[in-house]
């Protein structure tokens, strides 16, 4: 694959499956022109998935520190869900269950204040996401 030829590197669940992903974050860091993006997602509560291996699972620290090992600039890496929807994961109750109204409604519950105050300690995810870029060349 052509170096610095790429404005986008998509990864969507990919780097859980990925044995050595410090080298892999290096080679899209090669192949993106400077400028350019890797946008991540991996799962982080979630079951194995071996297709064929299924290796690590990312918090937000972890997928910045590949990410800047290989040279790219970390522009936002974060957890993506929250404490219900971990619970709703575990106890099989996701958001296919439920309507968009039961969804926005929860927020309006007595006890979403304590969830919130609780996220604030302690982070609970589904997923983990990234968006990193090749710095621009001078």
């Amino acid at each position: 694959i052509p170096h610095d030829n790429y404005d986008l590197v998509v990864a969507n669940s990919v780097f859980e499956h990925m044995r050595q992903p410090f080298v892999v974050a290096r080679q899209i860091y090669l192949i993106l022109k400077p400028g350019g993006y890797l946008l991540w997602h991996t799962p982080f509560m979630f079951p194995f998935h071996g297709v064929p291996a299924d290796y690590f699972r990312y918090t937000h620290a972890g997928a910045a520190a590949v990410c800047e090992d290989s040279g790219l600039e970390v522009i936002e890496a974060a957890p993506d869900g929250g404490y219900a929807a971990v619970l709703g994961h575990v106890v099989g109750m996701d958001t296919r269950f439920f309507s968009d109204e039961e969804i926005h409604r929860v927020h309006e519950l007595p006890h979403w204040k304590d969830l919130d105050n609780l996220h604030h300690k302690v982070s609970y995810h589904l997923s983990t996401k990234l968006v990193a870029r090749k710095p621009p060349s001078n």
